[in-house]
């Protein structure tokens, strides 16, 4: 039995990235920001959202035991990770590595040297463990009030990363 498939992200899957993206959001960030950046970042999140993603970026998810429980979203014009999340209760399962596998894989076929991410205060130590250095702390606005805590990270992507 296949308990774990990545693949592409088709509209159909709209809703359950989007479900995704909201717990995330909800119950890993919770004990690292306030109500007010929570709510921020809840409220910057849409179904419409992926829509314009799948045509300018690379937009992937994938399931476990036959259901979306993580998606990333890369840019690979630009090198850099724009979304990694994985639903909470299937955090340590490695679907989340499989997913930055996989998207420094695309990046390294698209003749990128380097991926690039900005990783919010829960999943510092998560990048960390997969060869991520910190460039500098950073804040990236929500809105006009209200900005997140994190690091901006980037790790260099040689052949050898990709052998079997």
């Amino acid at each position: 039995m296949v308990l774990n498939q990545l693949r592409q992200a088709r509209q159909e899957d709209f809703q359950d990235i989007h479900f995704v993206h909201q717990c995330a959001i909800r119950f890993a960030c919770c004990g690292f920001y306030n109500d007010n950046v929570l709510k921020a970042w809840l409220a910057n999140t849409s179904v419409d959202s992926y829509l314009k993603s799948m045509h300018t970026r690379e937009l992937w998810v994938t399931e476990y035991q036959g259901k979306i429980q993580g998606f990333f979203q890369l840019n690979l014009q630009d090198g850099e990770l724009d979304a990694l999340y994985v639903h909470p209760m299937y955090h340590s399962k490695g679907l989340g590595t499989a997913m930055l596998h996989r998207a420094e894989k695309l990046t390294f076929d698209n003749e990128l040297s380097t991926l690039k991410l900005y990783a919010s205060l829960n999943s510092i130590s998560f990048y960390r463990l997969n060869g991520y250095n910190k460039l500098r702390s950073c804040e990236l606005r929500l809105n006009s009030q209200v900005s997140v805590r994190g690091e901006l990270m980037c790790r260099n992507l040689y052949a050898d990363d990709f052998m079997d």
